[in-house]
């Protein structure tokens, strides 16, 4: 700024001894300023505003006081004018000069104004330059202070990180000297640096510092050789190649125990990659040496042995292969054997029941009983047989599906009502509104539990009732808990017996045994049954007066179980008044709780005095009975008897009357249509076909022409229409029996002679069921059912296929659906079962089909 301020170039020279040349040429560095500190012997030029140089510029370093000096110097064709104003610092000490520079080429006569200008500005400068001096030799102080207490710093830290050095080298020390290992540490020259107190003492034997500093050639000569060998071994090689070593050696110790070392080694280099030394571990691996050498002994010694054992397998495999060629040999004789078996008993049973249908006086009835019942004691004999030696071999199979539990439960009571009718017993079931209609599980195995436990009840009761009852114990997203409870009046069990009749081939005793009969098989399957159902089994009883069998099961929750049934939910039977007349107590209250669960009003009495007067009393009230349900064995008078007192009665008419009965006679139907009585069932009444009948009968006059019509468990059936069945069976007699049966259902047969005559009838002829023999020459009933569905592929069609089979093995209905079947029945064949997977698997009489 004064240069350009006065017109004039500057340069100003400081004497070397007030000058810091780091400073300086940090200065010259800041301000791009190109001297050299050696450019001149006693001063420097600290800067300058041109490249001109006097040169002779010692002479313009004056002492303070000094004149101005001013001189005159030519270069070239300019002529410059050159002046100096010394420069001193607070102490008045000559530091240097500013020496001012102007072109005299063109005005010679501006020298005497340069020289007023060099004396005023040089006495200015020197002010200037006096401050200037003072700040900075203040900075420099105050530089030199923050170095001094940098300084300090830095040797306070140097210290602490020598301390944190002696602690790390103290802590290692340690560390190495604790570890059990030997390790050691030499220089690429073989010179022993370093080592721990394994090293020294446990393996070579010495103290540290008479090990330190040796070459390994150098340690005394009780130091065992192979010691020596172990830490030049691998040296070459891990100078050459820079890697990790490792390699085992056996060494004698300083207490003369030879041990097995695993040597470690690896390189230490610089920062160039050069090595500079080794370190190594020695780890004693004697233990696992031997641990090794026992285990491949041992591995040897086993290896002998899996050539033993792979003999033995073998022999056991080829015993296996008979034992499994014995077992199929054995299912199949079974299979064959029921096959055989069951095949002339169908013929037996279901002929006897048709001579029982036939007008043929009561000696001969008599006779045809006596058949049945000892056919149906021997079937029942032989399928607790077959289904022991399943259990027995493992294979009790079951087979899921979708089924509704009241049906199954009420399809099986009926089955067994006759036996109970017989006998005089009430027999009765109860379900749970709260259990689920439809569940999944296996519905031929909850049939076979309840016939076994019912059949039991049946058997030991003389007198009184049987009862099952039905609640739910549990109920998750996907699976239902059951306890089934089927409790009897019968002669009991004793306390110490009541385990072990559930014990293959045990009864209470002999006595009841020659009394009763049967296998003892019955009670250990069914244990089986729901053990494998996720089940348990128990009684209680009190001897002379009954038992109750409990059992629980666990069933799947069907995804149908959340749809309402058809018959539910297009009907509404809510706050219909009806009358319950029923002498069993328990009837009655199972009456009460079905009928309020469908939202009705049920009023119960015992006998036909109350009934008359429970009629009268609800005239009075003016909410008379629409419906009454009547048992047919009253204590004081029948059914009929009681109906007809009521019909005869003014004012105590009722509009609809359905009769039930535990066992039908007959004439009863005349007598029904002849008293107006709208529905007649048999006990125990399913609560499908209890709903359909009060249903049907309530709104008959809508919608039959015939308002006479009689509703009972046939004519609930027969709402079925008439079907066109084929019939695939070779024997002659099952042939004859079995179309007796189905043209008396109201369906019409054609009947094939085996598999290959079904196929062929099949193509030829359109029918809504085939019914399917299983064993038959020429095509056996899978080949038949393959066959058809393989036709059915290209036509789009499906016809429902029942398989009848006389194997009646667990698994056979199984493999049967597996093959395409829609349903199964096994022989002999029962009517009621074949009644109800017909009824299945046919639509409504008032349904569309179509072919």
């Amino acid at each position: 700024k004064l240069s350009r301020g006065l017109g004039l170039d500057l340069l100003i020279i400081l004497n070397k001894t007030f000058v810091n040349k780091a400073y300086w040429e940090a200065g010259l560095t800041q301000h791009s300023q190109t001297s050299k500190w050696d450019d001149y012997p006693d001063f420097v030029v600290s800067s300058q505003t041109t490249d001109f140089t006097p040169s002779n510029l010692a002479q313009f370093l004056a002492p303070a006081g000094a004149p101005p000096v001013i001189a005159f110097e030519s270069r070239g064709y300019r002529s410059e004018g050159i002046g100096a104003v010394p420069l001193t610092d607070v102490a008045g000490r000559h530091v240097g000069s500013i020496v001012f520079i102007r072109d005299l080429t063109n005005d010679e006569s501006d020298l005497f104004r340069l020289w007023l200008v060099v004396t005023g500005v040089g006495l200015g400068a020197a002010a200037v330059l006096l401050g200037w001096f003072y700040l900075y030799l203040g900075a420099v102080e105050r530089n030199l202070q923050q170095g001094r207490k940098d300084l300090t710093n830095e040797i306070h830290e140097r210290k602490a990180a020598q301390e944190r050095l002696r602690e790390s080298l103290q802590f290692l020390n340690t560390l190495l000297n604790t570890i059990p290992s030997p390790i050691f540490y030499k220089t690429s020259d073989g010179i022993l640096r370093e080592c721990n107190d394994a090293f020294a003492e446990r393996l070579v034997g010495l103290p540290k510092d008479q090990i330190v500093g040796k070459a390994v050639d150098e340690l005394p000569e009780h130091v065992s050789q192979r010691i020596r060998d172990s830490l030049l071994q691998g040296n070459d090689e891990l100078i050459h190649e820079g890697k990790p070593i490792s390699h085992e050696a056996s060494v004698q110790c300083a207490n003369g125990v030879d041990r097995v070392l695993s040597i470690h080694k690896a390189a230490h280099v610089n920062d160039d990659g050069q090595l500079v030394g080794v370190v190594g571990v020695m780890v004693d691996v004697t233990e696992l040496k031997e641990k090794e050498n026992a285990l491949r002994e041992a591995k040897e010694r086993a290896e002998a042995l899996n050539v033993e054992l792979a003999e033995s397998v073998k022999r056991a495999e080829e015993l296996a292969e008979r034992a499994e060629a014995a077992n199929r040999a054995k299912s199949e004789f079974l299979a064959k054997m029921s096959h055989e078996i069951r095949t002339p008993m169908n013929g037996i049973i279901g002929m006897t029941e048709l001579l029982l249908d036939t007008n043929i006086d009561d000696e001969q009835r008599e006779y045809l009983n006596a058949v049945k019942i000892s056919a149906d004691a021997l079937l029942t004999v032989i399928s607790d047989v077959l289904d022991f030696s399943k259990i027995e071999a493992g294979k009790l199979e079951f087979f899921v599906t979708d089924f509704d539990l009241r049906d199954c439960i009420g399809d099986t009571l009926t089955s067994l009502a006759a036996q109970a009718y017989k006998k005089g017993l009430e027999l009765a079931y109860n379900v749970d509104p709260k259990v689920p209609p439809l569940v999944m599980g296996d519905p031929g195995r909850v049939r076979q539990i309840l016939v076994n436990l019912v059949g039991n009840s049946i058997k030991f009761t003389e007198a009184g009732e049987i009862v099952v009852d039905v609640r739910l114990v549990n109920k998750t997203d996907d699976e239902v808990e059951i306890h089934v409870t089927v409790s009897d009046t019968g002669i009991g069990i004793p306390e110490d017996k009541q385990q072990k009749i559930f014990e293959a081939f045990e009864q209470v005793d002999n006595a009841s045994t020659r009394q009763y009969a049967g296998t003892g098989l019955g009670l250990a399957i069914t244990s089986q049954l729901v053990q494998k159902m996720g089940g348990r089994i128990w009684v209680e009883s009190t001897l002379g007066k009954g038992s109750a069998f409990h059992f629980t099961l666990k069933l799947g929750l069907s995804a149908q179980s959340k749809k309402p049934k058809n018959g539910l939910a297009n009907y509404d039977l809510t706050d219909l008044p009806v009358l319950v007349v029923d002498d069993n107590a328990t009837n009655r209250q199972i009456l009460a709780d079905t009928l309020r669960s469908w939202g009705m009003i049920p009023t119960t009495v015992a006998d036909s005095a109350e009934a008359i007067q429970a009629v009268a009393r609800a005239r009075e009230q003016g909410k008379p009975f629409t419906l009454a349900l009547i048992d047919f064995l009253l204590p004081d008078m029948d059914g009929f008897q009681l109906t007809e007192k009521i019909n005869n009665t003014p004012g105590l008419a009722i509009p609809t009357i359905v009769m039930l009965t535990s066992g039908g006679q007959r004439g009863d139907a005349a007598r029904c249509r002849e008293l107006g009585i709208a529905g007649y069932l048999l006990k125990p009444v399913k609560q499908s076909d209890l709903f359909a009948a009060i249903v049907r009968t309530l709104n008959r006059n809508a919608e039959e022409e015939n308002a006479n019509t009689l509703t009972t468990r046939h004519s609930l059936r027969e709402s079925h229409r008439p079907l066109h069945i084929l019939l695939a069976e070779d024997n002659l007699i099952n042939q004859k029996l079995a179309v007796r049966v189905l043209n008396n259902m109201g369906h019409s047969v054609v009947v094939a002679q085996n598999g290959e005559e079904a196929v062929a009838r099949y193509q030829k002829e359109n029918f809504d069921l085939i019914l399917m023999d299983i064993q038959m020459p020429k095509m056996d009933g899978f080949q038949a059912t393959a066959a058809i569905r393989n036709l059915e592929a290209q036509t789009g069609r499906h016809i429902p296929i029942v398989a009848m089979t006389a194997h009646a093995l667990k698994g056979d209905e199984e493999r049967c659906l597996a093959a395409g079947m829609d349903g199964y029945v096994s022989k002999p064949i029962k009517l009621q079962e074949l009644f109800r997977v017909i009824e299945s698997l046919s639509p409504p009489k008032n349904a569309h089909t179509g072919t």
